[in-house]
C-alpha cells in the first residue's frame, strides 16, 4: 500500500472506532412515589404535574421492577439531600424538552427531556386516575462509555412513572461514510494489483 491508502485506510479505522465507542441508550426505569396534578383555575383539567409538594410528594427509583438496561444499578435512589434524584415540575404549555428528571450516580449523569404528552385518561374529578403518556429523550453523560441521546416513552399515573427505551443502535453516518471508504480502498487496491500483474 502507498502512503495514500495508508492515510485513506487509517482516516476510515479512526472514524469508524469513533461512531462504535456512542451506543444507543436501552432499558427502562420507574419512578415512584408521590406527586400532585397541577390544574387549571376551574379545576376541571389538568395542566401539569407538582413533584415537589411537600413531604409526601418526590420520590425514589423502584427496586421492582429493578431498572434495565443502561439503568441498571440505579434503584433506591431518593430525592432526599445526597439521594442523587432530582424532579422537576413540568406544565404541559412548556413542553418539549423540558427535563423530568435527573440522577446523579457513580460520575454519571442521566436524565429524560420531556418531547411530548398525551392524556390517557382520568383528566376529570380528583384527577386520581389521571393518566399521561408521550416520548422524550434519554442522555446519560460521564463514565468511560459514550451514549447517544436517544428516544424514548414514559407512561406517568398518580402511583409513579416509567421511562423507557428500546431503541436499537442503528449504523451512525460517520460509520457509513467509513464502511463506503473502505471499499473504494479494496477497489483501488484491486485495481494496482491488476497494472502490476
Amino acid at each position: 500500500m502507498d502512503k495514500i491508502t495508508r492515510a485513506l485506510f487509517g482516516f476510515c479505522l479512526l472514524i469508524l472506532s469513533g461512531s462504535a465507542a456512542a451506543i444507543a441508550i436501552t432499558g427502562t426505569i420507574n419512578i415512584g412515589g408521590g406527586s400532585q396534578v397541577i390544574t387549571n383555575s376551574t379545576q376541571t383539567s389538568a395542566t401539569g404535574i407538582n413533584f415537589n409538594c411537600g413531604p409526601s410528594c418526590g420520590g425514589s427509583v423502584n427496586m421492582f421492577p429493578a431498572p434495565t438496561g443502561a439503568f441498571a444499578g440505579l434503584g433506591g435512589l431518593s430525592t432526599l439531600p445526597g439521594g442523587g434524584l432530582t424532579l422537576y415540575d413540568f406544565l404541559f404549555s412548556n413542553i418539549p424538552s423540558q427535563t423530568i428528571w435527573s440522577i446523579s450516580n457513580g460520575g454519571m449523569v442521566y436524565s429524560f427531556s420531556l418531547s411530548s404528552v398525551q392524556i390517557a385518561g382520568g383528566n376529570s374529578g380528583n384527577f386520581s386516575t389521571l393518566a399521561l403518556t408521550g416520548t422524550g429523550m434519554f442522555s446519560i453523560t460521564g463514565g468511560s462509555t459514550a451514549y447517544t441521546p436517544t428516544a424514548g416513552t414514559w407512561v406517568y399515573t398518580q402511583s409513579g412513572a416509567s421511562f423507557s427505551s428500546q431503541s436499537s443502535a442503528s449504523v451512525p453516518e460517520p460509520g457509513t461514510i467509513a464502511l463506503v471508504g473502505l471499499g473504494l480502498i479494496g477497489i483501488g487496491t484491486l485495481r494496482r494489483m491488476r497494472k502490476t500483474a
